[in-house]
């Protein structure tokens, strides 16, 4: 099973129900609706499909909404293009109304001036401004090519004031919040501003949807920690990263983005052109294989297709080719490093979940636990165990759907839905569950992290310790008699605390505390020296030693 999470971003290709459900037993953990081509309108019945899909799947998945932002276009060219060659120059129009191209968004003229650079269609086409008039700019071109229609435009020397979220983005907005949507991505994000202003909005409609900001402006680079504080993840766009910044710097950014976001115990997403080569093609290329290995490597959650399964034709075999790469890169990953000490998160909300975090992380490790069971509300917890990069599988058990599918994006998480009341766990019930869910074996060790109380956000603050099958073992309220030769040991199981103390004193081994389990070991009972120090200092009374021939 993967620890890294795939997103997908749904279209054409693969909207059937059929496509749907293959894609999720592919390897799917999330959906993406680009509100950029979806009719707000639309939206709701959008996700009520892919709900419809992952109930017949039995399989839970999350929904990203991604909120189209101020994407700068260039309108009024003709549908046969404009030819550009080298050194030609072109004019662009404020507004429509001249019989030139023109601004999708007018007020972009404002914030432009002459020697900033204009780039078109992902860079394909570079110019630079050379002439600014009242309503009009000229532009001269650096190499030979063909403007298309309603082609993107970039601006990276322009510092430019727009509202992240346009009129669209705020309907769009409205229609997702009367749907359950896990996620919105916002684009174009400049400063921790631009993501405060979209919480406040969600806020005003009682809700609470996290929040990834998508990192494809200059200004977003250079205000990372503050973005990222106070987002809960962040997406390195490299689309427009990669037009916005100097093509060569790209890797760099998105390693330190992926350290940083890390770091603080955020989702970290690693989009754009992860497969490109197949939208047409069966097979990625050898570059491709290599991005994504050293993306998994660096550090990154989730990993984001965008045209290979919404227009391509094979978004299925793209799935199942990415689990394929991330499953291979991790198994090199846990060859070659292991449970290595690891940076210590820090996270500045969930300060004492962070705690309980880092410590479940290394008591796994000391304990060669098995797995990492979260019974959460929020599932903050399993996020930032997650951020450890254990070995072992993450499980997070809520009563709590959202949380459920939330966690889906999680690295190395697996969320399971569970009943049990805010005062009381079954954890016999529970730890039942997960063996059917997973094949462990008896005497596996488990470090379980918990709330008191249970089923509250923000309560995290134990670590359980314990193994399989002894657990399930019910304590027995009478008390157990070991015989000997010389002596019988008496031993009360519902009083005992398995903390230890006797086993430390006992100078010929007669017992042996495992976790939450006693044994005695009958074979020494004849060894023991009767100076009952063991029943001394016992804390709870549990012992109890007589000598052959003394009354009991």
């Amino acid at each position: 099973m993967k620890n890294t999470k795939i997103i997908i971003t749904i279209g054409p290709a693969c909207f059937s129900e059929e496509k749907l459900g293959a894609l999720l037993d592919a390897g799917v953990n999330c959906i993406r609706i680009n509100f950029s081509h979806t009719k707000t309108e639309d939206i709701k019945s959008v996700v009520s499909s892919i709900r419809g899909v992952s109930e017949k799947k039995h399989k839970e998945v999350a929904i990203l909404g991604d909120i189209s932002g101020p994407k700068l276009r260039v309108d009024g060219v003709p549908p046969e293009g404009i030819q550009l060659k080298s050194n030609s120059t072109i004019r662009i129009a404020r507004n429509s109304g001249k019989a030139l191209p023109f601004f999708t968004l007018p007020e972009i003229f404002d914030y432009v001036d002459c020697g900033e650079r204009i780039f078109f269609d992902d860079r394909k086409i570079e110019g630079e401004i050379i002439e600014k008039a009242s309503d009009t700019i000229t532009v001269r071109i650096k190499n030979p090519s063909t403007l298309l229609p309603k082609k993107g435009l970039n601006l990276p020397d322009s510092d430019l004031g727009l509202s992240v979220l346009s009129e669209k983005d705020l309907r769009d907005i409205e229609a997702a919040l009367l749907t359950d949507i896990d996620y919105f991505a916002v684009s174009f994000v400049r400063n921790a501003e631009d993501v405060l202003g979209l919480k406040r909005i969600i806020h005003s409609q009682k809700k609470i949807i996290p929040i990834i900001s998508k990192i494809e402006r200059k200004d977003a680079v250079r205000n990372i920690e503050e973005i990222i504080d106070a987002s809960d993840g962040v997406m390195v766009a490299r689309g427009d990263l990669g037009v916005e910044m100097d093509l060569d710097s790209v890797p760099s950014i998105q390693k330190d983005i992926i350290k940083c976001a890390n770091k603080k115990g955020k989702l970290v997403i690693v989009a754009t052109q992860i497969m490109e080569s197949m939208i047409n093609n069966p097979s990625p290329t050898r570059a491709e294989v290599s991005d994504i290995a050293n993306a998994i490597y660096d550090g990154a959650d989730v990993l984001m297709l965008s045209g290979e399964t919404s227009v391509g034709k094979y978004p299925v075999e793209t799935v199942n080719w990415l689990s394929k790469i991330s499953l291979t890169t991790e198994n090199s990953l846990k060859k070659n490093s292991g449970n290595i000490i690891r940076d210590t998160v820090e996270n500045r909300v969930f300060f004492s979940a962070n705690a309980i975090a880092h410590s479940a992380y290394y008591t796994a490790i000391d304990t060669k636990a098995s797995a990492i069971i979260c019974i959460t509300n929020s599932g903050a917890t399993s996020l930032l165990i997650s951020k450890y990069r254990p070995e072992m599988p993450i499980f997070a058990l809520s009563n709590n759907k959202s949380t459920i599918r939330k966690v889906e994006l999680y690295r190395g998480v697996t969320g399971y839905l569970i009943d049990f009341e805010k005062s009381e766990i079954d954890y016999e019930s529970l730890i039942r569950f997960i063996m059917k869910k997973h094949n462990f074996k008896m005497n596996d060790t488990i470090v379980l992290t918990q709330g008191f109380p249970p089923g509250i956000a923000g309560t995290t603050n134990s670590i359980a310790v314990f193994k399989v099958g002894q657990t399930l073992k019910k304590k027995s309220k009478e008390i157990k008699e070991f015989t000997s030769e010389k002596i019988t040991l008496y031993l009360d199981k519902e009083k005992c605390l398995t903390c230890g103390i006797c086993e430390e004193l006992c100078p010929v081994n007669i017992f042996n505390v495992e976790l939450k389990y006693m044994r005695i070991n009958r074979k020494n009972l004849n060894n023991c020296l009767g100076d009952m120090i063991c029943v001394k200092h016992c804390p709870v009374k549990a012992l109890k030693i007589t000598k052959k021939g003394e009354k009991d």
